[in-house]
């Protein structure tokens, strides 16, 4: 008899059975099917969340304040310490308000939601996160996806659209390309958001903490950017997200958006917050050391006639035409006790190593080593696919 789930037995048994339980052991380490690995998959690149005043400030909130904040259901009903950590960030951003959220996802769901009519106009760069795809194209506007960082490409279509009187244009894209380590030409692209009269969206999530001035990201203090928009997982570790804007886009917002009781983030992680502001200017030396690393690290890769993008970050990627010699690859690692990102888009498969302040020298090299033999036993002949 067929049942309601039948379905599911048309998906691909990886989908269904990929993922298995970890336990962490430290920023570097974690048992996987029972087998400690050396991963290089999390977030959390500045090693905060082990971070003991990240800690001790989080228990400070959530011994003042509890573990919840069930009484508000608006932003401006919001704590004081919260409104104040809000504006202390917009001020370093170069902005004129923030707003904090649990997620990425949910931030960029209510810019979308309250910004775009299904004849908006959505250009996104094709590099973008898969999920920051999937979420511009779920809301039924046009969605037009533009060469990856080719500025070139996407002032061609805005001329070529300009006729149209669409309720809004909007410009998307990441600032440090999460699945390629690249960076975004952001002058240009500012540049063509004004004269096409258009809203630029830029996500600094890779940025924020890494990079920029005292690593308050590539978007801050740039006029002509109307909202950034990033999570505090990827540098941090800490599960929230804000949005960066005028303080007319935060009102509008907070104006129509009826459902704010839904996206509250937790008094523990805004004393987190706290005090990761308090660090992140601190940490120039942890970033340059953290940069040295991994640039060794992807021109031993490079020198070795490895298909790496040229990244300018943290992130490495590992470019091929075909998924089984990727999957192959992966597997091998796994086998020599390193854990990766294998990751696809539509031009080829990628496996991805993200780098973080905790990883050694000795780390990196075992990395090194481990990539060279996969290579010899497991893939033989791999084709490159050159960025």
């Amino acid at each position: 008899m067929t049942t309601k789930f039948a379905f599911l037995e048309q998906l691909q048994p990886q989908l269904l059975s990929a993922y298995e339980p970890i336990v962490p052991i430290d920023g570097t380490h974690l048992l996987w099917k029972e087998k400690k690995m050396l991963h290089f998959c999390a977030h959390d690149a500045l090693g905060l969340s082990q971070q003991n005043d990240l800690k001790k400030s989080a228990m400070k909130y959530l011994l003042q304040f509890g573990v919840g904040a069930s009484i508000f259901r608006h932003p401006r009903e919001s704590l004081p310490c919260q409104q104040q950590l809000q504006d202390r960030l917009a001020s370093l951003l170069g902005m004129e308000q923030t707003l904090f959220l649990p997620t990425k996802t949910s931030a960029l769901s209510i810019l979308l939601s309250r910004l775009t009519q299904p004849n908006s106009l959505v250009f996104i760069d094709e590099g973008c996160h898969p999920l920051l795809l999937e979420l511009v194209e779920a809301h039924k506007t046009q969605t037009i996806r533009y060469q990856h960082n080719d500025p070139v490409h996407l002032a061609e279509i805005l001329r070529s659209m300009q006729h149209l009187c669409p309720f809004s244009k909007i410009i998307l894209t990441e600032s440090l390309f999460a699945t390629s380590g690249e960076t975004a030409p952001l002058p240009e692209i500012i540049s063509l958001a004004k004269e096409a009269n258009a809203l630029l969206i830029v996500d600094d999530s890779l940025g924020f903490g890494m990079k920029g001035d005292e690593g308050l990201g590539l978007a801050a203090q740039r006029t002509g950017i109307d909202c950034i928009l990033a999570s505090l997982v990827e540098s941090c570790g800490i599960p929230a997200a804000f949005i960066g804007c005028s303080r007319e886009l935060a009102d509008f917002l907070m104006n129509t958006y009826p459902f704010w009781q839904e996206h509250l983030v937790s008094t523990p992680m805004l004393g987190a917050i706290d005090a990761a502001l308090e660090w992140i200017p601190q940490m120039e030396g942890e970033r340059r050391q953290l940069e040295h690393r991994s640039h060794w690290l992807l021109l031993q890769l490079s020198k070795l006639g490895f298909p790496v993008h040229q990244s300018h970050s943290h992130i490495i990627t590992l470019n091929y035409e075909g998924g089984e010699e990727t999957s192959l690859l992966w597997q091998s690692l796994v086998e020599q006790g390193i854990l990766c990102d294998m990751v696809s888009d539509r031009s080829c498969d990628k496996l991805r190593f993200t780098i973080n302040l905790l990883h050694t020298p000795e780390d990196l090299n075992q990395l090194y080593q481990a990539l060279q033999i996969g290579v010899k036993d497991a893939v033989g002949s791999i084709v490159v696919q050159h960025p």
